[in-house]
């Protein structure tokens, strides 16, 4: 058989994209793939309403599987190199994408994905966007850090130190880079990175209307390394009673009593006094307690409660913060000891060991979660006020209440909650332990300074001291 002539027709590059089910087919059907699309457009440049072209499965001859020619033969399209089915293009050097401006398609190749800094800008400017600060600074620092454990092409830095700012970045998705970066992802302390990432990847399947990709993303899983426990453990954040906040505030206490304490300690012990009484009366949250001001605190008392800005607030949702009768007093002298920072979670890590306390700040929202039901607090409106997600609480009422989820906000408002707060929690919980006297503690922080105002301490106090150092020195030195 005559060998067929040299395939010599200039050739040039074209980069496509097809339907996974056109993909399918020129992977699984056509040996091929640029001299099958030739022949396909001749015959649609004739004029020909239709194209019959008789093809076989890669691997078997069209004539069945029977293979008329020598052994040996080869045709002059086995003989050729197989050209890719698609262009893969080149590594980009990819810089900074224009806010707004769309990135590329991600697809390179079946399961293949080229990831940009264009595609992280993309995806914070639309899927993030509106949202905070600190969630798209997290977002970005873990999808930079996902780029960079896969097939990473290329990056550009600020500089050559460790944390440098990355202003491009490209690198390619692989099945098996995206195990090897679940892997790595399953050794660290927080499942965050892992959402993140799956949201990301989530975004551009639905944008590029790929299932591939989308099994990426669902694919990826979170199994914590820490062990857990279905029982709360001694010194865990559930196990905490109300025994438990009487003895660390009697330990505050008696240290605010001691006369060998510095006015200054004094002060940032009564302040962790207040923190653990806001603590278990409100059920806020550390970071969010750290974020009420003196002008918040005056609201409170006068109303019995104050909202919680939004942008204060983890979920980002305005909340009410019901302020128990009770500890008025306390947050009175509060704002005379801390006028400029009532509550400071740095402060009260800082001091609690040197009196030998056992509770954490954080431990007093478990506090609340497990006993307020005890003091006849709805369920819900608990949630509501300790800003539990506002979705699952709005599906909680719906569903006990059948209501329309658009009904539930008109139906509580900041006063109903608060009075349904203080005709439970603030009727029926005293918090304030036996024996805590708030006359002693206003007496010990308010007191006047020692040695009187600055310009007589300096007269009087110093000068006598001065002249005790200079006589002890003169007797040693007679000595």
């Amino acid at each position: 058989m005559t060998k067929e002539k040299k395939y010599e027709r200039k050739r040039r590059r074209l980069n496509i994209t097809v339907s996974d089910q056109a993909y399918s087919f020129l992977k699984k059907q056509v040996t091929n793939a640029s001299r099958f699309i030739d022949r396909l457009l001749e015959e649609a440049e004739k004029g020909i309403g239709g194209a019959y072209i008789t093809i076989a499965p890669i691997g078997v001859s069209p004539s069945r599987g029977l293979n008329t020619g020598p052994a040996d033969y080869k045709s002059a399209d086995e003989e050729k190199p197989q050209e890719p089915l698609i262009d893969e293009p080149a590594p980009l050097q990819e810089k900074r994408g224009t806010p707004g401006s769309p990135a590329p398609r991600v697809m390179i190749g079946r399961g293949r994905y080229r990831f940009t800094y264009a595609h992280v800008q993309e995806y914070f400017d639309v899927a993030l966007k509106g949202k905070s600060a600190h969630h798209i600074r997290s977002a970005k620092s873990h999808l930079l850090k996902f780029l960079q454990e896969i097939e990473l092409e290329s990056i550009q830095k600020d500089g050559e130190a460790k944390n440098a700012k990355i202003f491009g970045i490209s690198a390619i998705l692989t099945y098996p880079a995206l195990l090897q970066y679940n892997k790595y992802a399953n050794t660290l302390k927080s499942g965050t990175p892992v959402n993140n990432v799956r949201a990301f990847l989530k975004y551009f399947s639905n944008r590029d209307a790929d299932e591939i990709l989308k099994g990426y993303a669902e694919s990826l899983t979170y199994v914590s390394p820490k062990e857990k426990s279905l029982f709360a453990k001694e010194g865990g954040k559930a196990a905490i009673t109300f025994e438990d906040v009487e003895s660390d505030i009697a330990l505050y206490y008696e240290a605010i009593k001691s006369p060998d304490k510095q006015i200054a300690t004094k002060k940032a012990l009564y302040r962790n006094i207040v923190s653990l009484l806001f603590g278990i009366t409100t059920g806020y949250r550390v970071e969010e307690i750290s974020r009420i001001n003196t002008t918040m605190i005056n609201t409170g008392i006068t109303n019995g409660y104050f909202e919680m800005p939004a942008k204060l607030t983890k979920t980002k949702a305005n909340r009410v913060c019901p302020i128990h009768p009770a500890i008025i007093p306390f947050l009175e002298l509060l704002k005379k000891v801390s006028p400029d920072n009532p509550f400071n979670s740095e402060k009260f890590r800082k001091f609690r060991p040197t009196v030998g306390a056992q509770i954490s700040f954080n431990q007093t929202r478990n506090f609340a979660v497990k006993y307020w039901r005890n003091y006849g607090l709805d369920e819900k409106l608990r949630a509501a006020i300790m800003g539990h997600d506002e979705g699952v609480v709005a599906k909680a009422i719906a569903q006990d209440e059948r209501m329309a989820v658009s009904e539930i906000y008109g139906k509580y408002t900041p006063d109903e909650i608060a009075k349904a707060y203080h005709q439970t929690v603030g009727e029926n919980f005293n918090p304030i332990p036996a024996g805590l006297d708030l006359p002693t503690l206003e007496s010990i922080l308010t007191a006047p300074p020692k040695y009187g105002n600055r310009s007589k301490q300096n007269k009087e106090y110093y000068p006598k001291q001065k002249a005790k150092r200079q006589a002890a020195a003169k007797q040693k030195q007679q000595k």
